[in-house]
């Protein structure tokens, strides 16, 4: 088992990015991860094979979600066939499906916010105090000297 030390000898991350690494690599290698005393990390080979594999990945210009995804598809879930269910079920659209599904998604978000902004100027008024007038006693002096 290896801690969080040894981890970043062996694959040059430092410890908040071995952390979000971790992170991703624990559902698909979740009997590799353990805790120790303390609370302390411990892992096993294969979430450090998978660490190195996500590292050459990283080089050729992948981020780490997009790494995560190959390392799925070349491990599969762990079920020995081979065969990947962790990422299944997620949609896959062409070119025009996807220019539709993001007209959509701009459209409610315009809706969104103006709905957002009629919120702000509805509420602003409640939000800030009672103007003052700072020159009325002023007004006030005047009035008596004339």
């Amino acid at each position: 088992m290896y801690a969080i030390t040894d981890l970043e000898k062996a694959v040059g991350y430092s410890v908040n990015q071995l952390r979000d690494r971790l992170d991703l690599l624990s559902p698909i290698f979740s009997e590799d991860l353990q805790r120790g005393k303390r609370g302390k990390i411990l892992v096993g080979d294969k979430i450090l094979a998978a660490l190195r594999r996500m590292q050459e990945l990283e080089r050729e210009g992948l981020s780490p979600r997009v790494a995560q995804g190959e390392i799925i598809r070349e491990v599969g879930n762990g079920d020995g066939k081979g065969q990947t269910t962790f990422g299944e079920g997620l949609r896959v659209y062409d070119g025009n499906e996807l220019v539709e599904v993001l007209r959509e998604e701009i459209k409610h978000l315009r809706k969104e916010n103006e709905w957002l902004r009629a919120r702000v100027e509805e509420l602003t008024p409640l939000a800030l105090p009672k103007p003052r007038r700072w020159l009325g006693w002023l007004r006030l002096i005047r009035g008596r000297q004339v």
